[in-house]
């Protein structure tokens, strides 16, 4: 028999033991208690946060036939089929393997017919957002109005990209990523129930690379103790490729003191101990978000971090499209650690176009009789505008030179006058 991983084998049952979610959990589990529910649900979020769960236990939920408290009861038919995904009237559909206009015909053509066994027949269609333009439209009629024992559970990742006409025939749940806290509980609990051996440090970086996704943790605490059932700090850090905390805050501590050899030494060393790039990037974001709070009563520092974050996070945007990612990380990093500017980028940049203004102006409304000292205000105007910018060091005298020509269009003769 093939190993059932852990995400499958510990898959919550009930509302109860859905994590981080109670905002969602609490809501449907009045609905089913009092026999409220909608005919049609849309959950929203994250991958690994509990959404194809939540519909598993709605779908069980409301065809259980001895609910407690909202939950299903674990004891009946209804229950037990569904844990073993051969309810009859549960139907679960992927619409990234079943996004035509024929599969969801075929839902048209079978909904009329009554529910087999238990009181109402469920249709799950998870990543909903895949399914085709023409899909979409032969759902809607159904979706709005469809017979009084069907319900419709939606589950996306990707909800920009569902058309409105089908959100406004739902209610719509937004699950949220779920905090470190809670992985951690769980990850304890999982650990205890399939009795494994494990280091605290090591259940908290996996809670951490997570990154808000409960399963992709319980896939990591899989694969970290395929090899002899124990779980160590070292395991993780060879597996999944996690640099220690200390490291981190060494190389944000780089940032901020603005020490950028120090910086690329520690990234390479990283690295070379196995650890995956975008893991540096990410994990140095959070150490300096955690920073702001701690440097919030220094200006100066607080600013610095800010300027990080927001060189960091844009490059992390298109990291997983990368192909040189040590390259985009070093850059990243360098740009980050950079002396700043000693004035905020948009007061500069309204200063710019105010400048460009008065040269216009100056174009227009100067005599042709008086060049000479048209050309000396400009040069005057243009220098103190170099030196507010107070450009890096790398940055040359013609450097800055053709970055004026470009930017008044005066050519090289006349900015020397």
């Amino acid at each position: 028999m093939a190993h059932k991983v852990l995400y499958r084998l510990y898959r919550p049952r009930t509302f109860d033991e859905v994590t981080g979610q109670e905002h969602i959990t609490n809501v449907l589990k009045k609905q089913v208690a009092t026999g409220m529910f909608a005919h049609a649900y849309l959950f929203s979020g994250p991958r690994g946060t509990g959404k194809t769960s939540t519909a598993k236990i709605l779908a069980s939920a409301i065809n259980c036939t001895q609910p407690r408290e909202g939950n299903p009861c674990m004891q009946c038919e209804a229950c037990t089929e569904a844990l073993e995904d051969r309810y009859v009237d549960i139907v679960e559909m992927d619409a990234a393997s079943n996004n035509s206009v024929d599969n969801i015909r075929d839902i048209r053509e079978k909904i009329n017919l009554l529910p087999a066994k238990g009181k109402y027949k469920v249709y799950i269609i998870d990543e909903v957002h895949m399914l085709s333009g023409g899909a979409f439209n032969a759902l809607l009629k159904t979706l709005e109005e469809p017979p009084a024992h069907a319900v419709f559970i939606l589950a996306t990742t990707e909800l920009r990209k569902l058309p409105k006409t089908i959100l406004s025939r739902c209610q719509q749940y937004d699950f949220k990523r779920v905090s470190e806290e809670n992985i951690l509980s769980r990850l304890q609990w999982v650990c205890g129930q399939a009795n494994i051996e494990w280091d605290e440090d090591a259940l908290k970086s996996i809670a951490r690379a997570a990154e808000g996704g409960m399963r992709d943790a319980l896939s990591m605490l899989d694969m970290c103790t395929a090899l002899d059932g124990r779980l160590t700090q070292e395991t993780v850090r060879s597996i999944v490729g996690v640099a220690e905390s200390s490291t981190t805050k060494a190389l944000c501590a780089c940032i901020r003191e603005e020490k950028i050899p120090e910086g690329i030494n520690l990234i390479d060393e990283m690295i070379a101990s196995g650890v995956a790039c975008e893991h540096i990037l990410r994990d140095t974001i959070r150490f300096l978000s955690d920073e702001l709070i701690s440097y919030a009563q220094e200006p100066a520092v607080l600013q610095k971090l800010v300027h990080a974050l927001e060189v960091l996070i844009d490059a992390s945007g298109t990291f997983r499209y990368s192909t040189v990612p040590r390259a985009q990380l070093l850059a990243a990093f360098v740009r980050s650690a950079m002396p700043m500017c000693a004035k905020d980028p948009a007061d500069l940049l309204a200063r710019v176009a105010s400048l460009e203004k008065k040269v216009d102006n100056m174009n227009i409304a100067a005599p042709k009789s008086q060049p000479v000292q048209q050309k000396t205000e400009m040069k005057k105007t243009l220098d103190e505008a170099v030196s507010e910018l107070k450009m890096p060091k790398t940055e040359s005298p013609e450097d800055i030179e053709a970055m004026l020509i470009a930017t008044f269009g005066a050519d090289k003769t006349e900015i020397k006058e």
